[in-house]
């Protein structure tokens, strides 16, 4: 079977989507599939490669807007055939209209083709969004082969717009458990050692791309409130920020803004980290003991989850995709969505919790993911879920 994949970006750029599907194109290749990617184009980047069976086309994308890309995207669609072909589709709704539109265009061209299509929502409120700002595209989304909902809220959405239960599919994000697994102290030592920075004390780490929904000014204003508690007032806790692709103009524009906010704040325990290349990643995770996010737009966080098999305890807005994962006091302390307030005391509860409680919540999160999240497993669904729709 082949697998025609459209995402917004893909590898070298980071990010929880491109993660997922780079991952699977991998597993599926190894069972039999062929895998073509069609993307935007980012500087630096050539816009065909090939790498084993895995096909990348990248289109024109002009920096700040992405409908040129798109509209490339759906003519490769309309000028080519694809026997024996699944379209996999991410559905990033709200972050273009334009895009949004073009997307719906490339299903609809799709069903002409009688494609099989499998879509992807990104994240909670996606579809209430597209009921918003473009009605007519819930239609094309009805008629997808099947929706792949990543949380329980995203599946209520899906029903609540009229997609049918039976074409909603439950298959969670994945870890590669050879890449992201606890190490014992005295390594984690080491290898902060090797990054330059601190051997002891509590390290605090988010991962993400430096996007408003991802809410980092946010963090940097939590941290600031925090200074007056003992373990962040005396330099014995930092503040790991890991993101932000400097070849887009709004990533780099948001990296700018937050080293000028930690300077003039006057703030010296926080890191703020470009992206680096996805093998280096597990490094910065088992160097940290905490992993915090206060996005609540996620549909399950790849980072979150690649925190958990690291061993790292998660302090989160209780949301839906979070509390379906992460119990408060047992793997994780929660907060109030929005609530910094919250957040302040779910951090200052993660720094008062004794070390053997803290350690007993890092085995629970890794045997979590080693059960249900073993990306292993998680590509065989995919896998399955594809070739039932061979035509």
């Amino acid at each position: 079977m082949n697998i025609l994949a459209i995402i917004p970006h893909f590898f070298p750029h980071i990010g929880g989507g491109e993660t997922h599907l780079y991952q699977l194109a991998n597993r599926l290749t190894e069972k039999g599939h062929k895998i073509e990617i069609l993307t935007l184009k980012l500087p630096g980047t050539v816009a065909f490669e090939k790498t084993g069976n895995i096909a990348i086309h990248r289109f024109e994308n002009d920096s700040d807007l992405t409908e040129q890309g798109y509209a490339d995207i759906l003519n490769y669609l309309k000028k080519n055939e694809f026997k024996d072909t699944v379209l996999y589709g991410y559905l990033n709704v709200g972050t273009s209209n334009v895009r949004t539109t073009l997307m719906i265009e490339i299903l609809n061209i799709a069903r002409k083709k009688s494609i099989p299509r499998v879509v992807r929502i990104t994240s909670s409120g996606r579809v209430t969004k597209l009921l918003e700002i473009f009605p007519s595209g819930i239609e094309e989304l009805c008629q997808t082969d099947y929706v792949i909902a990543l949380n329980s809220g995203i599946q209520k959405e899906l029903i609540d717009v009229g997609v049918l239960r039976s074409k909603i599919k439950s298959i969670s994000n994945g870890v590669d458990l050879q890449m992201f697994f606890p190490i014992p102290q005295m390594q984690k030592s080491i290898i902060r050692s090797k990054l330059g920075y601190p051997t002891s004390g509590r390290v605090f780490f988010s991962a993400s791309r430096l996007t408003p929904k991802k809410r980092i000014p946010d963090l940097i204003c939590l941290w600031d409130q925090m200074r007056a508690y003992p373990a962040i007032k005396d330099q014995t806790s930092e503040l790991w920020v890991l993101g932000g692709d400097h070849r887009e103009k709004l990533q780099l524009q948001m990296y700018e803004m937050l080293i000028k906010q930690i300077r003039e704040w006057k703030i010296t325990n926080i890191k703020v980290i470009p992206s680096v290349q996805h093998k280096e990643i597990p490094q910065y995770f088992q160097s940290a003991d905490f992993y915090i996010t206060l996005s609540i737009e996620e549909g399950m966080s790849n980072a979150m989850l690649e925190a958990m098999a690291t061993g790292l305890i998660v302090i989160a807005p209780a949301t839906e995709a979070v509390i379906n994962i992460v119990k408060d006091n047992w793997n994780g302390f929660l907060f109030t969505p929005g609530d910094l307030i919250s957040a302040k005391e779910a951090m200052a509860r993660a720094l008062e919790t004794p070390p053997g409680q803290l350690e007993k919540m890092s085995k629970r999160n890794h045997k979590l993911i080693c059960t249900y999240f073993n990306f292993d497993i998680i590509a065989d669904s995919f896998s399955i879920l594809f070739n039932s729709l061979s035509i």
